[in-house]
């Protein structure tokens, strides 16, 4: 999957696709944080900020400030990451896309504190939840409305809230069974 991003970003310089091309660099970011590549993925950050400064377009500043904090994320700085992605979510030029990705890092955050720290409320991160839920529903996007389906699920069954639990499992199930998807389906199940 790199060396496919990487060969994109040649591409897409060629091409003078600065929305692809930032787009790239954060996918590079998530890799080279994932392979515990931290240099290279503040190489990729810096890429992200150079085309923003090059550009001044909000949106390249939002993927510049979340890639941040993703990486912030990565080396356990919670209240760091925390703060630039609450401030990327006030950022009244948020797209659905960017809000998404913010409020999932954020629930993943917000899960993590609760559970290491005992700090945190369950409510927060079902909140969280509730708004991806609206994202989701607002782009109809089916296995996401699934996904965040199970995550409220599983907040009530931590919260051993088992009725509220099995009534979230059920509405996705019914939406799978509506829209004909399978594979939520048979997670679900």
């Amino acid at each position: 999957a790199y060396e496919n991003e990487l060969e994109s970003v040649t591409y897409l310089n060629i091409l003078k696709n600065d929305d692809l091309l930032v787009e790239t660099y954060l996918i590079l970011v998530r890799i080279c944080l994932e392979q515990q590549n931290y240099e290279t993925a503040d190489k990729y950050i810096n890429e992200i900020n150079s085309v923003w400064l090059k550009t001044k377009k909000i949106s390249y500043n939002q993927k510049y400030k979340l890639a941040t904090a993703i990486k912030l994320k990565k080396e356990l700085k919670y209240n760091e990451a925390k703060t630039i992605v609450l401030s990327v979510l006030e950022d009244p030029y948020l797209t659905f896309d960017l809000e998404f990705l913010s409020l999932t890092e954020l629930a993943g955050m917000t899960l993590y504190s609760i559970l290491k720290f005992r700090s945190g409320e369950f409510n927060d991160l079902e909140n969280i939840g509730l708004k991806l839920m609206q994202i989701a529903k607002h782009r109809n996007s089916i296995p996401v409305i699934c996904s965040v389906a199970i995550l409220l699920s599983r907040i009530k069954m931590v919260e051993l809230q088992f009725n509220s639990a099995e009534k979230k499992l059920q509405e996705a199930h019914d939406l799978c069974v509506e829209r004909n998807n399978e594979y939520f389906k048979k997670r679900i199940e």
